[in-house]
């Protein structure tokens, strides 16, 4: 996921300062800071796949200063993620809070702390939905093999695929109606 963020700013040192406090707050490391640039990362990891919180997968941000415009890349790496609904609103509260902190100095962490909880209870949830999946895949293999007395290739992989449909189903369905909420 890619977003990018411009911000008007009056006092460069002071929002450098911000800036640097804030993704040091939230674990992000420093990479380079170089004439008027900042690198921020998070770093990769096998286990980023299982993370439920979306600020500790692997993350590059760029944050370009000049004297009255701050301008933010944020680039989240979701290859390996389910990609849900609350996830992509944690990463959209914290940018908001970016926004905030670095013109204000202060950020609606409880908000962004709410979200992150939203957002692993619903993991599990979805976790669900895929156990569910599988197990509708399971019963559809015995089914088969019954039926048709072989094992064919179908069966074994029936399984693994019913868990990702009932899993797909479940995150657009639910991410359609978000989306249907907020243009009402």
């Amino acid at each position: 996921m890619e977003r990018t963020i411009s911000l008007h700013i009056e006092n460069l040192p002071e929002a450098e300062k911000r800036i640097l406090t804030y993704f040091n707050m939230y674990g992000f490391t420093l990479l380079a800071q170089k004439d008027n640039q900042l690198q921020f990362s998070y770093p990769f990891s096998f286990f980023d796949a299982w993370k439920s919180n979306p600020l500790h997968w692997e993350s590059a941000i760029t944050v370009t200063l000049s004297t009255n415009e701050i301008v933010a890349g944020f680039n989240v790496n979701t290859d390996a993620q389910l990609s849900t609904a609350e996830e992509e609103a944690v990463l959209k509260i914290f940018m908001c809070n970016f926004e905030t902190y670095v013109l204000t100095g202060t950020c609606k962490q409880i908000e962004l702390n709410e979200a992150i909880a939203l957002a692993r209870k619903t993991r599990f949830i979805y976790y669900g939905w895929m156990a569910g999946g599988a197990l509708v895949g399971a019963v559809l293999a015995v089914t088969w093999i019954r039926l048709t007395g072989s094992q064919s290739k179908l069966s074994i992989i029936l399984v693994p695929i019913m868990a990702g449909l009932f899993l797909k189903w479940k995150i657009r369905s639910i991410k359609s109606k978000l989306y249907n909420q907020l243009e009402r």
